[in-house]
């Protein structure tokens, strides 16, 4: 007849338990910081893919146009690099005259960026080449006109809450006067294109002199200097 050990067949102590229990939490307390990182690093490099993307349908866009820049896409403008014409109520991207070199929506869009609304766009343009002078007959600059290619920004990740605090990104970033905030999104800072046709994560303070609220109030050297054609 076969004999079972009563010690080698008894469960769980209530003290060994709650020792698995432990290991556990402190496995998770140690590895979920692991799993948001790479989750944060994964997203920080599909933006930064999606805004090369744009960055080279652009750069695509001036060779069909005798290397001039398409126009920025500033509010109640149809001409731009996507069409702004109603105001505060959003943009069309494939109306914009780069859709015909992007045809994809998902890459106007950081997977980061939390707006649901009718603005489905993250990415925007440097006022300073697409619109110099700010008003609506202003003339894109050209490839050429840009002094330094590898230091002069052509796109911008823009902040949450760009545009005056609504929240409305009209895919023009006007970096002098802060109407416009860079993006702090990825690890306090944000993705950008150069006109020379790479891309670059920056810091947030790298880009921009806060106030004692950790708003913007002017641009650093740096920036004077990368958002200048």
């Amino acid at each position: 007849m076969l004999r079972i050990d009563r010690d080698s067949a008894r469960g769980f102590t209530l003290i060994e338990l709650l020792v698995v229990i432990a290991i556990i939490a402190i496995l998770a307390a140690i590895l979920f910081p692991v799993f948001a990182r790479a989750k944060a690093r994964g997203q920080l490099i599909t933006c930064l893919s999606n805004i090369k993307q744009l960055g080279l349908a652009f750069l695509l866009y001036t060779e069909d146009w005798n290397g001039g820049f398409p126009r920025d896409g500033a509010i109640g403008t149809t001409d731009g690099w996507v069409s702004c014409p109603t105001g505060h109520y959003g943009v069309k991207i494939r109306e914009g005259s780069i859709w015909p070199y992007t045809n994809d929506p998902n890459v106007y869009k950081c997977p980061m960026d939390w707006k649901k609304s009718i603005v489905q766009m993250t990415y925007s343009m440097n006022s300073e080449i697409g619109r110099p002078g700010y008003t609506l007959e202003s003339a894109p600059l050209s490839v050429g006109d840009v002094r330094q290619p590898s230091r002069c920004i052509l796109l911008v990740e823009e902040d949450d809450f760009s545009a005056l605090g609504i929240g409305l990104n009209d895919g023009t970033f006007v970096p002098f006067g802060m109407l416009d905030w860079p993006a702090k999104r990825h690890m306090g800072g944000g993705n950008h294109f150069f006109v020379d046709g790479h891309a670059k994560w920056y810091r947030y303070e790298q880009l921009v002199v806060t106030d004692e609220h950790g708003r913007p109030k002017d641009v650093t050297d740096l920036g004077k200097e990368l958002y200048t054609p």
